[in-house]
């Protein structure tokens, strides 16, 4: 069920194609530590943190979009999975965003973006 749940939250939050979202869980590489799972209450204690992760994404994905698009940041919105500039018909999809956002060292970026983009991320 875990499997489920998850990707349709994500898929509501952030747009992402559901059969795109792997779930990960039982793996000491990548978790150190961990109580491991129990019914409902695995669900909400995840929503949380999936809605605060989301935020983050969409957050690093205005800064990147903008800087691609040459809009100021508070003129980019996102909503079902576009971002789109304020104004123009110019948008990108979240998923398109997150592999720009790999491959962020490869583009031309003010470094107060690149930056923002590598905060938080580790190696995995």
């Amino acid at each position: 069920g875990h499997e489920t749940v998850w990707a349709q939250m994500l898929t509501e939050q952030l747009g992402v194609p559901f059969e795109a979202v792997r779930l990960v869980q039982g793996d000491t590489d990548r978790v150190g530590t961990g109580g491991g799972t129990a019914g409902s209450r695995s669900t909400y204690m995840a929503a949380g943190a999936m809605r605060l992760s989301a935020d983050k994404v969409i957050e690093k994905g205005r800064l990147l979009v903008a800087a691609l698009l040459a809009e100021p940041p508070d003129g980019i919105v996102f909503a079902d999975g576009l971002f789109r500039a304020v104004g123009s018909n110019r948008s990108m999809h979240v998923m398109e965003v997150a592999e720009l956002a790999r491959r962020a060292a490869t583009l031309d970026l003010p470094a107060a973006v690149r930056e923002a983009l590598a905060d938080g991320l580790d190696s995995g």
